[in-house]
């Protein structure tokens, strides 16, 4: 009897081996036509000569690596951030700031370069309409920064005079103030142009903040920097 059930056995295991084996067959067929597609996708958005067409194709590459890469992968950060860019095009500030928020939320799961993070924070915080969330995304820009090259990097100095206006915009004029003053005190003789940019962005706070003295002085000193150059 034993003898005579031993065949059947093997007959099922046999046809579950199979049915596995095919059922992973098709599954890595479909997940390779998914990144296949992914790849077009993104191809499509590199090729599309519109805003609307880049941001078609790169929603559509975002959608496909959730799919097919999965939640938190390189592949839909990827995505999402030039699905941003197209959206910027057209000054579609809800659109931009959703999308930077999800590539964010995955670069900050995957580990990703602190540079490369703050990159995004800081343009983040260059569109998000909601004044705390921005203040937030400058600062751990700046903090991100600071902590990976020290305040005397130009990069830093670069965020740091990008970030100011930011800050003055979200009601933190002061920090904006001595960030402004910090960037004067940082000489770049590799970069010449960097002190006028600094005196000339900082006289403009100093106007909107009814300063017009200082102000004055300042772009005096801009424009004697930029004879010197």
């Amino acid at each position: 009897m034993l003898l005579a059930v031993v065949p059947v056995v093997l007959a099922i295991m046999v046809g579950v081996a199979i049915s596995r084996s095919r059922k992973a067959a098709r599954a890595a067929a479909l997940r390779n036509a998914g990144q296949a597609a992914f790849v077009e996708a993104m191809e499509a958005g590199a090729e599309a000569d519109t805003p609307a067409g880049r941001q078609t194709a790169y929603d559509r590459a975002a959608d496909l690596a959730l799919r097919h890469f999965g939640r938190v992968t390189r592949e839909r950060a990827r995505a999402l951030v030039l699905a941003a860019t197209a959206y910027d095009e057209e000054d579609a500030a809800e659109a931009v700031t959703a999308r930077l928020e999800a590539a964010l939320s995955i670069e900050r799961k995957i580990g990703a370069d602190p540079l490369a993070l703050a990159e995004t924070l800081a343009w983040l915080s260059r569109r998000h309409p909601n004044h705390d969330a921005a203040y937030r995304a400058a600062s751990e820009a700046l903090s991100l920064v600071r902590r990976t090259l020290g305040k005397a990097d130009p990069r830093y100095l670069d965020l740091a005079l990008s970030s100011a206006p930011v800050l003055a915009r979200t009601g933190h004029a002061a920090e904006a103030d001595a960030l402004f003053r910090a960037t004067l005190e940082a000489e770049q003789p590799e970069d010449p142009s960097f002190a006028v940019r600094a005196r000339l962005d900082y006289a403009a706070f100093l106007d909107d903040h009814n300063r017009p003295d200082a102000a004055a002085k300042l772009r005096a000193e801009a424009k004697e920097r930029a004879a010197r150059a």
